[in-house]
């Protein structure tokens, strides 16, 4: 039988004494039920049925600041701890766990201090459990731990009401071997394990686990037999243990597998040294190192790379931090970054070299309807969309769309071709064609197709030929994964620069990565031509004077391109001789948090601030 019991915030400190020798400490303690017997729990302490035994039930005991812990309750006794500390405020339910002993299901109950209340759910079979678990999340309710039932066939979670709430969890069960080849590249994404319990199924031993979004969270998940060689293999590290599991043995002469997880801090500079990798410098650049340092503690940027162009040579390059925080990678000014909406200015660029390539093309060809480029993408269209031009799709001003709606993060597992003729036929424009600047990405997802449809190419091998490779820019879409080559990407906000969007949805409005230095040689090929080749693309658009076709315009007649998506923010700049990319691996807490910063920067850079 399932029970959804609610639980009021509370304040509960169990009064229990400890067991003689085991004070508290930053060790794990197996202990017998015997041990616990006559306190039945012990303060400042998790404890977690090791499930080794149903005659010698067994408790690994880890040191808690943040609750206490309960054990060798019945249901009664458990629906009764529950109702009693409903009462109280200011700490939560951690976990509820059972285990048998002489054929009778027994519970462990852990609490932990926060703000809010718990929701539990005792006893579920996987298909309530699923319905539940959709149901929380609909509610933006956070699931705080799960443990397999005693006989392996049930669950109890526990959920936690909370103003923190974060969308980005991934739970799964599967084989042991399974959920840890799943957990190194969950690390890479950016998410931490914060719950892993074990059972055995069929005869295979599985694993329930928790995975969350952090910011270079440090975890691992340490296997072994021995409990003391554990925590001996441990002690050099900043790591403390937060959870265990195990299995029964399968044979007599066989130890007992057991799992330990261990949490350390998320990421800070605090008092740490900062990394550098600094070209050879014909100025002293000390006074510019310290404003991006001192922006990089102020807002733990896990990294930054610069690159200065001035008259076409290399004024100065440097990279800081770390490409990969949890890895301590330092970064280099040879890494990839992301460059997110910088990627608009390419795309206008390859335009340009589609409408010299195919003359039965201009900026005021139709996209869509009968005659446009793109007529297999709706039909019938909205009557708006009919006059919808290229133009329009460069400016901003094709009144559908705007990036403020974000139907590009929606139903990610759609390829490209799926998502667009979705959105066309069924987000209806919100005004007719070329009356107001409304910023979209999609518009420039469409850019893109209008290159692959015209030249029969894809958007990536057009633009690296015609417009990339001749500056000697070495770019990708797609390829992230390698932390030598390409950045690993961060959010401190609600996103995940891995799951929230995609690069190769995106390619042709915000998928390009390369290096500052490559940044830096677009932009210097803008300037170079901006009178006749490009001239197109720097005049302000009927609608946005500081807008023009895939660039934005400076009062001063700086000529520049910000990005910001989850794990990102970018800039690429160029006035008159000068040209500027400052690139991050990280989104702030809010969107555009840095580039505001960035553009400033350049402007200093420009005006000679960092050589006088």
């Amino acid at each position: 039988m399932v029970e959804m019991i609610f639980i009021s915030p509370f304040l509960f400190f169990l009064l229990f004494s400890l067991v003689p020798g085991d004070a508290i400490s930053s060790n794990v303690t197996l202990l017998t039920l015997g041990d616990l017997w006559d306190t039945r729990g012990m303060t400042r302490t998790h404890l977690f049925p090791t499930k080794t035994s149903t005659v010698y039930p067994e408790f690994a005991a880890i040191p808690s600041n943040q609750g206490d812990g309960r054990m060798h309750l019945t249901r009664s006794a458990l629906d009764k701890a529950i109702e009693n500390v409903a009462e109280m405020n200011g700490v939560l339910i951690h976990s509820i766990c059972s285990y048998r002993h002489l054929n009778v299901t027994f519970y462990t109950l852990n609490t932990m201090f926060g703000i809010g209340r718990s929701e539990v759910l005792i006893d579920a079979n996987m298909t309530e459990m699923e319905k539940k678990m959709s149901e929380m999340t609909d509610r933006r309710i956070k699931v705080n731990f799960i443990c397999v039932g005693a006989n392996n066939d049930t669950y109890s979670a526990v959920w936690h009401h909370s103003p923190d709430f974060v969308w980005h969890f991934i739970v799964d069960s599967g084989p042991i071997r399974e959920i840890i080849e799943k957990d190194r590249l969950q690390m890479t994404r950016g998410y931490y394990a914060d719950c892993f319990q074990t059972y055995r199924n069929d005869n295979v031993s599985r694993a329930i686990i928790i995975w969350r979004k952090g910011f270079g969270k440090k975890y691992r998940i340490q296997y072994g037999t021995e409990v003391q060689e554990m925590l001996t293999d441990m002690q050099r590290t900043d790591l403390e243990p937060v959870q265990f599991a195990s299995l029964p043995r399968l044979t007599q002469r066989k130890p007992f597998p057991r799992w330990i997880l261990w949490h350390g801090d998320e990421f800070t500079w605090g008092n740490r040294t900062i990394p550098r990798d600094l070209s050879k410098m014909n100025h002293n650049w000390e006074a510019l190192n310290s404003v991006i340092e001192h922006r990089m503690r102020s807002y733990d940027i896990p990294s930054i790379s610069i690159h200065i162009l001035r008259d076409n040579k290399m004024e100065y390059s440097a990279s800081y931090g770390f490409a990969d925080i949890l890895q301590n990678i330092p970064v280099k000014t040879t890494h990839r970054y992301r460059i997110a909406s910088v990627s608009k200015l390419i795309t206008a660029m390859t335009i340009g070299e589609l409408l010299a390539d195919y003359e039965h093309i201009d900026l005021l060809t139709p996209v869509f309807g009968r005659n446009g480029i793109l007529s297999d993408v709706c039909s019938p269209c909205h009557p708006f969309l009919l006059h919808v031009r290229i133009i329009h799709l460069l400016e901003h001003s094709s009144g559908a769309w705007p990036h403020t709606s974000k139907f590009e993060f929606d139903r990610m597992e759609q390829n490209q071709t799926e998502f667009l003729m979705r959105v066309v036929q069924k987000e209806f424009p919100i005004l007719f064609p070329g009356g107001r600047h409304m910023y979209s990405n999609i518009g420039y997802i469409l850019l893109g197709r209008i290159i692959e449809k015209v030249s029969g190419r894809s958007y990536e091998e057009y633009a690296m030929e015609k417009v990339l490779k001749p500056l000697g820019v070495n770019a990708t879409i797609g390829k992230e994964g390698d932390p030598s080559e390409e950045v690993t990407y961060y959010s401190h906000d609600n996103a995940n620069a891995y799951t929230s969007w995609s690069t190769r949805r995106l390619n042709s409005a915000a998928g390009w990565a390369m290096t500052a230095e490559d940044v830096t040689k677009v932009f210097h090929h803008l300037e170079e031509h901006k009178l006749r080749r490009f001239r197109w693309i720097i005049t302000p658009s009927a609608v946005r004077w500081n807008y023009g076709r895939g660039v934005q315009l400076g009062n001063d007649g700086s000529l520049y391109h910000i990005g910001s998506l989850a794990g990102t923010e970018a800039i690429g700049y160029t006035w008159q001789n000068v040209q500027v990319a400052i690139l991050t691996n990280i989104r702030g807490r809010e969107q555009n948090e840095q580039t505001g910063w960035m553009e400033k920067l350049c402007r200093s850079i420009a005006d000679g601030r960092f050589t006088r």
